[in-house]
C-alpha cells in the first residue's frame, strides 16, 4: 500500500461527498445585472477624471505659488543688499558717499514696496510683471 494513494483516493471521496459542496448564495449576494455594474463602473471612471482634473489645477497652483516665493526671495534679497551697500557707505562717509548711500536706502524701500504692492495685488501674472532687478 502507498500512503500517496490512500490520500488521493480519500480526498477524492471529500470532493464527490454532499455534504462538502458549497451551499447555494443567497439572493442579496447574486451577481448585479451587467448594466448595473458597467454604470458604477462610468461613475468610477468620471469621479477618478475629476480627481485627476483636481490634481493638476493643484499642481498648477504649487507651481505658481513656488515660483512667487522664488520672485519674492529675489526681492527681498535684492532690497536688502542695497540697504546694506548704504549703511556700509555710511560707515565713513564723504559727500559723495552720502548721496550713493541715500539713493541705495532709496532702491532698496522702493524694492520693497514694490514687493509688498505685488504681494497685495497678486493675481494673475501681474504678480510676476514687476522687475525686482
Amino acid at each position: 500500500m502507498v500512503p500517496g494513494r490512500c490520500f488521493r483516493r480519500f480526498d477524492r471521496r471529500i470532493e464527490t461527498d454532499s455534504s462538502s459542496k458549497p451551499e447555494p448564495k443567497p439572493e442579496s449576494r447574486r451577481l448585479r445585472p451587467r448594466a448595473e455594474a458597467e454604470a458604477d463602473l462610468r461613475t468610477i471612471h468620471s469621479k477618478l477624471a475629476d480627481a485627476e482634473a483636481r490634481e493638476a489645477a493643484l499642481s498648477s497652483e504649487v507651481a505658481t505659488i513656488e515660483r512667487c516665493m522664488a520672485d519674492l526671495k529675489s526681492s527681498l534679497e535684492n532690497a536688502v543688499y542695497h540697504w546694506s551697500k548704504a549703511e556700509q557707505l555710511m560707515l565713513d562717509p564723504d559727500v559723495e558717499d552720502v548721496r550713493e548711500a541715500n539713493a541705495n536706502r532709496d532702491l532698496a524701500l522702493r524694492l520693497l514696496m514694490e514687493t509688498i504692492s505685488r504681494v497685495e495685488n497678486h493675481g494673475g501674472d501681474g504678480f510676476f510683471s514687476g522687475n525686482s532687478k
